[in-house]
């Protein structure tokens, strides 16, 4: 399913532009980027957001938290 999020904080690094981005929090904006996730270019949205997504694993991320740790001692 697409994403809907604003492009701020850990939402926009994390989607790193693979998501519909509010620009604001109203009725009018929400219906827009629903309108976007559910028109043509909706396979399109998945498609990156998935490849994207591959990048991150828990191995990955057990590996940079062991790593960092093992960098303090």
């Amino acid at each position: 399913c697409p994403v809907i999020c604003f492009n701020f904080g850990a939402m926009g690094e994390v989607s790193a532009g693979n998501a519909i981005y509010l620009e604001e929090f109203s009725p009018d904006e929400i219906d827009r980027t629903i309108d976007i996730a559910i028109s043509s270019s909706r396979l399109e949205i998945i498609t990156k957001a998935l490849i994207h997504a591959s990048a991150f694993s828990w191995k990955k991320t057990a590996e940079s938290t062991y790593q960092f740790y093992r960098s303090l001692c």
